[in-house]
């Protein structure tokens, strides 16, 4: 009995002994691809990766942990229903649409009744940071970024504030489109616009490149 005892422990100490040697084996194998892989990478690729997550990172710790809450979402909401009704009103009827304020939110009004509701996650802020740091991620000259800033902020709102235009008109309808519009189709746009800025903007540095 202790004989057979003893084979059995010596068994499963091989056992054993095999799974880590083959663990280890196999993690050196994952750790020598993953460095061959990333050794291929080009380093203005790596380069741009970490920029772009250092910029994101930074900008996370500041706006939930440094920034009083609402300092940049409530003044942006507030331009973004504003820059709407005024747009709503100049294609309609005068003074047909208006808007109230809220402590969390702008709701728009159609006659005097409530409509749409403008909360501060519409208004686009994070996807203008996104946009400003994919630019700022991009190797250039200073003059070249900040005009693709600044022009792409000011497109890239406009294109919000016709969103959301949209989203009043069909609201008002009771339109069926209006979920799939809020959730997909008119985010689909707004992405579209930001990423072929951005696609423009890299290419011109390529072809600059390339030109040199």
């Amino acid at each position: 009995m202790p004989e057979r005892f003893f084979n059995k422990r010596q068994i499963q100490k091989s056992i054993l002994k095999i799974l880590y040697n083959f663990a280890i084996e196999l993690i050196q194998f994952i750790l020598k691809k993953i460095l061959t892989v990333a050794q291929s990478i080009p380093k203005v690729l790596v380069k741009f990766f970490i920029t772009i997550t250092l910029l994101i990172v930074g900008w996370k710790i500041l706006y939930l942990f440094i920034l009083p809450p609402g300092l940049l979402d409530g003044p942006l909401t507030h331009i973004l229903s504003r820059q709407t009704i005024w747009v709503l009103n100049l294609f309609g009827q005068s003074n047909e649409y208006s808007y109230e304020w809220d402590k969390l939110e702008d709701i728009i009004l159609f006659k005097n009744k409530s409509k749409l509701v403008i909360a501060d996650k519409c208004n686009g802020l994070e996807l203008l940071l996104l946009y400003a740091a994919l630019i700022i991620a991009i190797p250039s000259n200073i003059k070249r970024k900040l005009y693709f800033i600044f022009g792409g902020i000011i497109l890239i709102h406009c294109v919000n504030v016709l969103r959301c235009c949209g989203l009043a008109i069909l609201k008002i309808q009771n339109s069926l489109m209006f979920d799939f519009a809020h959730h997909f189709l008119f985010n689909f746009v707004i992405y579209s616009v930001m990423m072929v800025l951005w696609y423009w903007f890299a290419q011109e540095k390529k072809d600059n490149t390339n030109a040199i």
